[in-house]
């Protein structure tokens, strides 16, 4: 039986609190974690030498208020400084805050192939503005969600998953009206991919899913790596199958992924690929379905121009 996932560091706290000059509170809160370790039930473990955060902030008169004057946390994924107020800190906790984020992708990504085991390669990071509306005074994250509103950019210098991969792209992210989404659009392979997932806090349980049918490729130019990682997934037949030329699509008509685990039987998507002239060197499955059937193994294999579907119905 494999090890469950484990944290270790070593956590180190300071609180210094004062009378403020207005009647209120003046509160410094400094804490970091040292040798941070992230070790997953399989493969790499992930490390961070120092997780820091720094508060500066006034509990105003009363005690209901928390003027936040300087917030910093910093990590070698995410950096992050900011300021605000939370206010009602006995019951919502509103929470009005905005600030500069800054996240390094290569190590969001190595945290993410540690916690998924996922092939996910990202590079790129750059300093941009975030601003969130919020009350946290909710009893879990679908919650506080369902009172968020926020938006923040990104940078990216290279995306790459399942053979997709992206140069410079700049994603936007928004939280409103119960609904977080993130927007990726780039050129790739000389086609075009569009990445819009959202999550939907307003059903229950809460849900990911994407617009309803989304064309998430169009007129890519097939490589290698495309087939090996993203075509073989939806059809095994392509395992083994070498590139010789053509485009693809992908439309996703609809997609339902309800985030319960309870409910992890309730997944759903349909969608289809879109093949345009492409043609393969036979591999694999097909070329043993092909010898089986004594024709020549050696030919090339060329791809109907016509729609091919997935589904998956929990």
């Amino acid at each position: 039986v494999a090890a469950p996932a484990a944290l270790a560091g070593q956590l180190a706290a300071d609180l210094a609190m004062a009378p403020d000059t207005a009647g209120g509170i003046s509160a410094r809160i400094t804490a970091g974690v040292t040798k941070f370790v992230y070790t997953p039930a399989q493969g790499a473990p992930f490390e961070d030498p120092a997780l820091r955060l720094a508060l500066d902030a006034v509990v105003e008169p009363g005690g209901t208020n928390l003027a936040v004057k300087s917030l910093s946390i910093g990590s070698t994924p995410v950096a992050l400084t900011g300021a605000g107020r939370l206010t009602d800190l006995a019951g919502a906790k509103h929470l009005d805050t905005k600030g500069t984020l800054e996240v390094d992708f290569a190590r969001v990504a190595e945290l993410a192939r540690a916690m998924t085991g996922s092939k996910i390669q990202l590079e790129g990071k750059a300093a941009r503005e975030f601003h969130v509306k919020s009350s946290l005074g909710g009893t879990n994250w679908v919650s506080i969600l369902r009172q968020t509103e926020a938006a923040a950019g990104l940078y990216l210098k290279r995306f790459m998953l399942m053979g997709i991969e992206t140069g410079e792209i700049s994603p936007a992210l928004s939280v409103s009206n119960a609904v977080a989404q993130v927007k990726i659009a780039a050129t790739v392979n000389k086609g075009r991919f569009t990445f819009e997932p959202f999550l939907d806090a307003r059903a229950d349980p809460a849900f990911l899913s994407f617009p309803p049918n989304a064309v998430i490729l169009k007129d890519v130019e097939l490589s290698q790596s495309l087939v090996s990682e993203l075509l073989t997934k939806v059809n095994p037949i392509f395992s083994g199958c070498s590139v010789l030329g053509g485009k693809m699509g992908l439309d996703l008509a609809s997609c339902h992924v309800p985030l319960d685990s309870a409910q992890s039987n309730s997944i759903a998507f349909r969608g289809d690929i879109d093949p345009k002239g492409v043609r393969l060197a036979q591999g694999g499955l097909i070329k043993e379905v092909v010898s089986l059937c004594k024709l020549d193994s050696s030919a090339e294999l060329i791809v109907p121009d016509q729609k091919i579907t997935f589904t998956c119905a929990g």
